[in-house]
């Protein structure tokens, strides 16, 4: 039987930028759109015009939070007539402000209310995504039924707060890797495995769901904390994945071992070039998935030169992407 469900995650550079195409029921879901400029920004419009040539429609599109390499291009992509989008899920910070009751005077995220007012003026439709503890807030789209993990009313205060402190993007400060990826391992193994979690105000209130069609489940971790993945899992039955999308394009600082150890996953996502002062993706990252699942399967949504150096190690477990598209198929049974 032909695959039903496509996956496709396009070269963002080091953003995201991920299609889904429920081909059986003709509905399609865009989470993020890479940057708002430079190579990932071009490499975005040129595979999703390609992608989507016989139709631009978008059902449902996700924008996970509002760092440039995940909302950068939205607005040049509808702009442009790449995508028509039916609905958006959608954090700005002008609601968050008016929804949690502060002073927006102060806050500057240029990108997020360029895409606010570009919505509103073209009367398309956007909700507030707010997760709470029993992990009810879903939707329903077509044959897709979202879960959402994330964001909690604590990390959207603290968004805001951080708003009105401090303009843009916080800063990655990983350190660079020190070891190789069999070194990461041999010391996980050890019990040697220290974790710095990510304190990123954007990146903790990033939209992170689980993706349901049938009996297939996917996980989107956007660029989520792992103890908002943690809590998730410990509670839910459903803790088994056809595919993971790893976190903040595999950092080591947000996806740690007691995630992994509660995850049954043989497939992971990562959404990075390697082509960036961050360490993305961290060998670490690498190895812990590795010691819970020796024999995943890795897909990048990229295939540099730097990026197939960087996994040497895992080249047999390694996907890398085809002319810019990493495409990933599923079956599922109706």
């Amino acid at each position: 039987m032909d695959s039903n469900l496509i996956v496709y995650s396009i070269d963002a550079g080091i953003g995201d930028c991920i299609l889904i195409i429920d081909k059986a029921n003709n509905k399609k879901i865009l989470i993020d759109s890479g940057p708002a400029m430079g190579r990932g920004k071009f490499s975005v419009e040129e595979r999703l015009s390609s992608l989507l040539a016989n139709d631009n429609t978008i059902d449902l599109a996700v924008v996970t939070h509002n760092d440039n390499d995940h909302i950068g291009g939205f607005k040049s992509l509808l702009e442009k007539d790449v995508i028509s989008v039916k609905q958006f899920l959608f954090n700005d910070i002008e609601t968050v402000s008016k929804v949690f009751s502060t002073d927006v005077n102060k806050i500057s995220f240029k990108q997020d209310k360029a895409l606010a007012s570009y919505l509103d003026s073209s009367s398309i439709k956007s909700e507030l995504i707010v997760a709470d503890d029993n992990y009810d807030k879903k939707i329903k789209i077509g044959a897709f039924n979202l879960i959402f993990l994330s964001p909690s009313e604590t990390a959207l205060k603290k968004l805001k707060e951080a708003g009105d402190k401090k303009l843009g993007k916080i800063s990655d400060t990983s350190s660079p890797d020190s070891k190789t990826l069999s070194e990461y391992l041999s010391d996980i193994k050890a019990g040697k495995d220290s974790f710095e979690s990510d304190l990123s105000p954007t990146n903790r209130s990033s939209i992170s769901f689980v993706l349901e069609i049938e009996d297939i489940s996917l996980l989107f971790l956007a660029d989520i904390n792992a103890e908002v993945v943690v809590r998730y899992l410990k509670q839910s039955e459903q803790c088994k994945f056809d595919l993971v999308k790893l976190s903040h394009h595999g950092s080591a600082k947000n996806t740690n071992s007691e995630m992994l150890a509660n995850l049954h996953c043989n497939s992971f996502l990562i959404c990075t070039d390697a082509m960036n002062s961050h360490e993305h993706p961290s060998l670490k990252t690498l190895a812990r998935v590795l010691n819970y699942e020796p024999d995943a399967k890795f897909y990048f949504s990229s295939s540099t030169e730097k990026l197939i150096e960087l996994t040497k190690e895992i080249k047999e477990q390694s996907y890398y992407a085809t002319q810019g598209v990493m495409k990933i198929e599923f079956t599922y049974k109706k």
